[in-house]
């Protein structure tokens, strides 16, 4: 038997035949295309790592990181590595510098904190998205043909984009951009708004500075118009911020990395000689000091507060700190510093309304360090603005107590008038200021405590507020011949502070005297008691 073959059977397996060659070609071109782009995307990948990465350096001074997703902040060390979602915050008398992949550095000042919040990497161009939660930083943005690294800052109310530019950006009690070069994009967003809601925006360009406060704000959200561009601030141009960015900028700082220092426990002691070590010697040089808060000169008071503690540094050879204010006419009234310690590294000051050397208007201080051998160190100047009416609705207070008081001791006397016509009326003894007899002072309280049936009054306490009584016919009080400035006539009430800050207060016995004064200058006998402060 012969066999035929079927002709459509030879012309399946020949269709075949013809397309596995095809198959193939397409198959490795799938594995080569596919391993291409395994390529790039390393790379790729490998370039979004490096672009991610900022260094954070530091000028002068000290630095803590609060890593993405850590709950304790760390001790930063200068060349240490940061990365998206980390926060940092320059401490006191310092200053800190970041660079970025191609050259663009950010540094920020002293006390200032920063958040880098997002790192988008794209084709052309990188976007960075920080947020300033409190000082100033100043931004160096460097251009480049192949790629861009562009800025996104927001503060509490403003977003500021920019493609290229030098610019400040600074956050205190008031929100400011200032540029040196370049453009900007400022934006001013609505507070506390449930959706993002832009009230204004403004190109800031070179030698503009948008500066905003809080009455600002309210301004523009009752939709009332506000103009935002204004020329840089001659003071800010002079500052030592703006004179060391800008020689930054010029010839910047090649800074060294400085590896952690290991803890006590992680050091091997064992293995290691003892090296003999000396006392290092201070040498009694010129002493230097910084303000380190308000970080803002001059400094605006927040509405409701009455009192701004000035602190600051000073170097090992400072041996006084001494303050001086000037009232509304010029004069001056020094103050050295008596919590301060000779070689302390830092001190305080309180101005507040309550002593009066914080007034409404311009308050201007200066601050000078002596070392051992009164060797003064360079003068620096604060201004405290306090806005006016700040502290009228106080005295207004104040003096609707003392007229409440008054016509409460009024209608007393009234009532327990004697009216009998049986015997002569007796004569009474609270005689009225024209008789030239005025009330002897009295303490009531010493922080709150009632005062001591017998003196000395003993505390451990740093300072005492110590509260008393008065006659109406009052119009001054003297506390070791020092007239309270905040005292209202007629109000029968009257408070001294005794701190170590004020030189009226010291470890042992301290001795008081008060005398109350009326109109016609006619003087009460003296109280005198005293206070026996116990060190803690």
């Amino acid at each position: 038997m012969s066999h035929v073959r079927h002709p459509s059977l030879r012309k399946k397996r020949g269709s075949k035949e013809f397309l596995w060659p095809f198959l193939l070609i397409i198959f490795v071109g799938i594995i080569i295309v596919l391993a291409i782009q395994l390529f790039c995307n390393f790379f790729d990948q490998r370039e979004i790592e490096l672009k991610n990465k900022i260094y954070l350096y530091l000028d002068q001074g000290t630095a803590t990181i609060l890593p993405w997703g850590a709950t304790e902040w760390t001790k930063a060390y200068s060349g240490q590595l940061v990365l998206e979602g980390d926060r940092m915050e320059i401490g006191p008398s310092s200053r800190g510098v970041l660079s970025f992949y191609n050259g663009t550095v950010v540094r920020l000042d002293t006390d200032s904190s920063l958040e880098i919040k997002k790192i988008i990497a794209g084709d052309t161009s990188d976007e960075l998205d920080l947020t300033l939660q409190n000082g100033r930083i100043w931004l160096n943005m460097v251009e480049s043909s192949e790629q861009n690294l562009n800025f996104v800052v927001e503060t509490d109310n403003l977003r500021i984009t920019s493609y290229g530019a030098i610019f400040e950006i600074g956050l205190s009690d008031r929100e400011s951009v200032r540029v040196t070069e370049g453009e900007v994009l400022v934006e001013v967003l609505e507070p506390e708004s449930n959706r993002e809601v832009v009230l204004e925006q403004v190109k800031v360009g070179v030698g503009q500075q948008v500066d905003i406060t809080a009455s600002d704000l309210e301004q523009m959200v009752a939709r009332q118009p506000v103009s935002l561009l204004e020329a840089n601030d001659n003071d800010w141009e002079t500052s030592d911020w703006y004179v060391w960015n800008s020689s930054q900028d010029v010839d910047p700082t090649v800074y060294e990395v400085t590896e952690p220092v290991a803890t006590p426990e992680e050091a091997t002691s064992t293995t290691e000689t003892p090296v003999e070590t000396t006392e290092p010697v201070v040498e009694n040089t010129v002493p230097v000091i910084a303000i380190t808060f308000p970080t803002e000169n001059p400094y605006t008071l927040p509405a409701g507060e009455t009192l701004v503690t000035i602190e600051g540094t000073a170097s090992a050879s400072t041996a006084s700190v001494t303050v001086t204010n000037y009232d509304e006419n010029g004069v001056a009234s020094a103050y050295t510093l008596q919590s301060y310690v000779a070689g302390a590294t830092t001190w305080k000051y309180n101005a507040f309304y309550g002593y009066g050397n914080l007034r409404e208007g311009r308050n201007r201080f200066t601050i000078v360090a002596r070392n051992e051998d009164d060797l003064p160190s360079t003068s620096l100047e604060l201004i405290v603005e306090v806005p006016e009416g700040a502290f009228t609705a106080l005295e207004e207070e104040a003096e609707a107590a003392a007229e409440a008081e008054t016509t409460e001791t009024t209608t007393e006397d009234v009532t327990t008038e004697d009216t009998s016509t049986e015997e002569p009326a007796t004569e009474d003894t609270t005689v009225p200021a024209s008789t030239g007899v005025v009330s002897t002072p009295f303490v009531t309280l010493l922080n709150d405590e009632a005062a001591p049936g017998t003196w000395p009054y003993t505390t451990t306490a740093v300072e005492v507020l110590i509260e008393g009584t008065v006659g109406p016919e009052a119009v001054a009080v003297y506390v070791n011949d020092f007239k309270l400035t905040k005292f209202v006539a007629g109000s029968g009430a009257w408070n001294y502070y005794a701190k170590l800050d004020f030189g009226n207060y010291k470890i042992g016995d301290n001795s008081y005297t008060v005398y109350a004064e009326d109109a016609a200058g006619n003087r009460s006998a003296w109280l005198t008691f005293s206070i026996y402060y116990e060190a803690p």
